[in-house]
């Protein structure tokens, strides 16, 4: 059994991610194709059934995609290439029906039988991938941070320690097919004294096989393998600008201090998405930064989220959603897209490569105005 505490772990034998170091580097826009490999587009069929209007989340797997569309509150499943498949339960109160969810909660399994989601802070709901409705459960917290499936398809709960029970608990969960608990990880009690900064998550991700977790007061990153075993794995470096385990407001947090939001894993890089201290403080104002870690070379960098997009040109792009293993979303919708390509206001010429910007192109010449959006997958190196 392995313990997570506040304490200090020897630096010298892990990658520190010296962001208090690149933080003294100007930080400016940098083109898209510094960090992204290539763009895949999804072009989502259209038909009465499965019109969308707004995409609010979204999760991939290797032949699917799930989308949770606003306003109305939809989750609906698309083949890979844009083909409309089914929904997911439906919202409302009713058995089975889901009422607060987390757009960003929603996963699906490895194996493509399952997908699940978080509602109301604290419960899962589990649905086959045909819509099915398999179950609920709600765990002892009153926060899940985050789930994720294994490779071997067991669901794994992530608890925020700061909402655990009085009398503690453990921190992960893991789940069987049939939502019955199976294993358990990282007995806690709740530390009470750092309540002022709950609106700051713990972290946790997969890469490949393993699962990756960072605590709110803790530098270190920490890897549990497939084997159970937990090791540290990274240092993260905020120097004085480490949000202090005491109780701030929020506002002074996000104006004094930077918070993880979330750390992601690419084959190349391990990002970090910072919110608060922005580097020319404004008045009630913050900042979100990007920190790219290269694991190869070892180079830290400074980024906005917002990047020249030199790959297909359309729009500033956001790089907001992480998707597994390497890679953001978004979607750009047809008739604001298809007028930038008959402005003739992109610069073919200054693109990378041509080829995005033709693809695109190709799809667009195919849609009507009033076509679903295109989805944008961007593979990060």
């Amino acid at each position: 059994m392995f313990s997570c505490k506040n304490e200090k772990v020897d630096t010298g034998t892990l990658p520190v991610i010296d962001f208090a170091t690149a933080y003294k580097v100007p930080i400016e826009p940098h083109p898209l194709s510094e960090f992204v490999e290539h763009i895949e587009y999804v072009k989502l069929e259209t038909k009465p059934e499965c019109f969308v209007k707004s995409v609010q989340g979204i999760t991939f797997s290797k032949n699917f995609i799930a989308l949770y569309e606003y306003p109305s509150k939809r989750i609906m499943i698309f083949t890979k290439e844009g083909k409309y498949v089914n929904d997911i339960g439906s919202f409302g109160k009713g058995p089975g029906e889901y009422n607060s969810l987390s757009p960003t909660s929603i996963i699906i399994s490895p194996n493509e039988k399952y997908l699940a989601l978080r509602q109301n802070g604290n419960q899962i709901y589990l649905y086959d991938l045909d819509g099915t409705f398999r179950g609920s459960t709600t765990v002892p917290s009153k926060f899940i941070d985050a789930m994720v499936f294994d490779h071997s398809g067991a669901l794994l709960v992530y608890q925020q320690k700061l909402h655990l029970p009085d009398e503690g608990g453990y921190m992960i969960l893991k789940y069987d097919e049939s939502l019955s608990i199976i294993d358990s990880l990282m007995f806690h009690k709740p530390d009470k004294s750092a309540l002022g900064a709950m609106h700051v998550n713990d972290a946790m991700i997969t890469y490949e096989d393993d699962m990756y977790f960072r605590q709110v007061f803790n530098d270190t990153v920490y890897k549990m393998t497939t084997t159970g075993s937990v090791e540290p794995t990274y240092i993260i470096n905020l120097g004085d600008m480490k949000l202090p385990s005491f109780k701030p407001t929020r506002q002074e947090s996000l104006l004094k201090y930077l918070c993880v939001e979330y750390i992601h894993l690419s084959d190349q890089y391990f990002l970090i998405k910072l919110s608060g201290k922005a580097r020319n403080p404004k008045p009630n104002s913050g900042a979100e930064e990007l920190v790219w870690y290269n694991r190869q070379t070892k180079d830290v960098i400074v980024t906005y989220p917002f990047f020249k997009n030199d790959l297909d040109g359309i729009n500033e792009h956001r790089m907001a959603w992480p998707v597994k293993n390497g890679g953001f979303w978004d979607y750009v919708n047809v008739i604001g897209t298809k007028q930038i390509m008959e402005d003739g206001s992109v610069n073919v010429e200054d693109l990378t490569t041509p080829k995005y910007y033709g693809k695109l192109k190709e799809l667009l010449a195919v849609s009507d105005i009033e076509d679903n959006p295109i989805i944008r997958i961007f593979y990060v190196k």
